[in-house]
């Protein structure tokens, strides 16, 4: 026996002729795409047997997260007019399915106040399909701003290097080497770092360059705001060049002077400044150097020590006044001092 309906959620009724007196069971097939509440049932004759077919779909919700952390999960809710409902919790990238809705039934996706993100619903509401999978799409993208960073320059001009790092919530956000160039003395100018996550708060830092004070090296903002710096141009130090050394014969007198070397490696030097000011002298021992200042119209004498065989030198200036080897070793008497001996 057959039966066939008219119209989704008309009954149609058919009878069949039995004899009183017996007990029968009525089975109803299995049809693709439907289900039924009761496939097997019993009656006696006379009585009445219902069957209620129905077919079925189901909705995937898809989450798609722009710029949101690692791990951040978004509560999604269900809505469909067969009754069906619920929440779902999904991170960027994850789908979820909800089976068994009555095909023909609408079904609202609705995702919870985001201050910090923007959130795009497709396709919602959605109409459920017998024996398909219709799909909605959740996207949230992270709400950005832009930090402000001043720049004055005083005394000159210039370029300036900046460096932005924030963070919050689980959250950062990194910009190096952020330049304004000033081109004015006096003047202020400005940079824009743009793509920073709303609610973040921020540091700022200024890679000061040589030659230049500041006001403050590092100020903290907030995504959004502004920060500002002032640069001011430190003078030049004042080189004085030193007065030439006085080399040989001054004004008043001459600069003069003599060494003499030990086989113990002794360097004894005797400088004699004749001249109206001040000399250096330069006493050099193999690659040792020593400079000596010497008094107007003075003398002083200097002792030092150096390895056998070295070269040692009495210099003013660029002149060597004296110049005599340290002796490699001690020549043995020919007679012993403690004992008057002579050697053989």
């Amino acid at each position: 026996m057959s039966i066939t309906t008219l119209g989704e959620g008309d009954p149609v009724a058919t009878s069949v002729d039995v004899p009183t007196g017996l007990l029968c069971t009525v089975t109803e097939g299995a049809h693709s795409g439907w289900t039924v509440d009761d496939a097997s049932q019993d009656a006696s004759p006379g009585e009445t047997v219902s069957f209620t077919n129905t077919r079925y779909g189901s909705l995937q919700i898809t989450k798609i997260a722009n710029g949101a952390p690692a791990g951040t999960t978004f509560t999604i809710s269900y809505d469909c007019t067969d009754g069906t409902n619920g929440t779902v919790n999904l991170g960027g990238g994850q789908s979820s399915t909800i089976n068994d809705i009555v095909a023909g039934s609408s079904c609202s996706v609705t995702e919870g106040d985001q201050p910090l993100y923007d959130v795009q619903i497709e396709t919602s509401p959605a109409t459920i399909v017998a024996g398909q999978t219709v799909t909605v799409t959740v996207t949230n993208t992270r709400k950005t701003t832009s930090l402000t960073i001043n720049k004055t320059a005083v005394g000159g001009t210039g370029t300036f290097t900046f460096d932005v790092s924030c963070t919050g919530g689980g959250e950062s956000f990194t910009r190096n080497g952020v330049s304004i160039t000033v081109s004015t003395d006096g003047a202020t100018a400005s940079a824009t770092v743009t793509g920073v996550p709303t609610g973040l708060s921020c540091l700022v830092t200024e890679r000061v360059p040589s030659g230049w004070s500041v006001d403050r090296a590092t100020s903290n903002a907030t995504a959004g705001g502004s920060v500002s710096f002032t640069n001011t141009l430190q003078p030049a130090p004042v080189v004085v060049a030193p007065a030439p050394e006085v080399e040989g014969v001054q004004e008043s007198g001459r600069a003069t002077g003599r060494l003499s070397t030990s086989c113990q490696g002794t360097v004894r030097v005797t400088m004699r400044n004749g001249t109206s000011s001040a000399v250096t002298y330069k006493v050099v021992v193999a690659k040792k150097v020593t400079r000596v200042r010497v008094k107007a119209e003075s003398t002083r004498r200097y002792t030092t020590t150096g390895p056998n065989r070295s070269v040692a030198k009495l210099m003013l200036g660029s002149k060597v006044l004296a110049k005599k080897r340290v002796p490699g070793s001690c020549a043995v008497p020919e007679v012993l001092p403690a004992t008057g001996l002579r050697q053989s």
